[in-house]
């Protein structure tokens, strides 16, 4: 019994050393959440009428746009893309909206992308081009959004800035500080914990010892049990002595 209680108090305090050096897992973003459309979806959406055919590929600059249905000024920039860029571009970029006024997960991804890029999310269209980002729309901005298409054409595959996947890898790294940030002195923690661990094991231990001895019907050895035994065993070493009758 008492092994196996020794056995006990060993595998806790060894699980109390263990447990705060394991490691934590951190979740990636789930990207399945967000529902994007193509760019010929949002024109039908917004009754835009278009006479292009596209095809997504890899190679392609991808323009992410944030855009609420029955914004005005969304209407105007889908307008653009629809003529001008498909136009210029059908085969060298992607246009990707994600409709943000009516789905909260595409909501929540419009907010984390424009805190990313140390933008805010204030207005719709919200357009990411690379790195660059044009909130609002009007025929002004046309130069400086073909501008970046440009910029990102220029570059190769593997350099060009995406930002959707750079927004996974955003969130991990900041899920990974608030973690750190979080977390309270480790070598303080073990102590502590130790200690807890301890005193409770000590005071568990004492406690079913004394349970198993009073079930068993005696009591732990102490020193007056020793000496009483000591004593016990001398008497019991002495020889027997009869007495002698006294006959008359």
């Amino acid at each position: 019994m008492k092994g196996l209680l020794k056995k006990i108090a060993l595998l806790t305090l060894v699980l109390c050393l263990v447990i705060p050096f394991i490691p934590k897992a951190y979740a990636a973003v789930d990207l399945t959440k967000y529902k994007s459309t193509t760019l010929e979806e949002a024109l039908t959406e917004e009754e835009i009428e278009y006479d292009f055919k596209h095809t997504a590929k890899d190679s392609q600059v991808t323009i992410y746009l944030f855009r609420g249905k029955g914004c005005g000024y969304c209407h105007r920039f889908l307008e653009y893309a629809a003529g001008t860029l498909m136009k210029d571009y059908n085969d060298k970029i992607n246009i990707v909206p994600y409709e943000v006024w009516y789905n909260e997960d595409n909501g929540e991804l419009f907010n984390g992308i424009a805190t990313m890029l140390n933008s805010s999310a204030d207005g719709v269209p919200f357009i990411v081009i690379g790195d660059q980002v044009f909130t609002g729309y009007s025929e002004e901005m046309n130069s400086s959004i073909v501008s970046a298409i440009e910029t990102e054409l220029a570059k190769s595959k593997d350099a060009r800035y995406d930002a959707l996947q750079e927004y996974v890898k955003y969130e991990a790294e900041k899920e990974k500080a608030a973690a750190k940030a979080n977390q309270v002195d480790l070598s303080a923690a073990i102590i502590w914990n130790f200690v807890f661990t301890l005193a409770s094991t000590v005071v568990i231990l004492t406690f079913v010892n004394k349970r198993y001895h009073d079930l068993k019907g005696d009591r732990p050895a102490n020193d007056e049990d020793d000496e009483y035994d000591d004593a016990s065993k001398e008497e019991k070493s002495k020889p027997n002595k009869k007495k002698k009758s006294n006959k008359k």
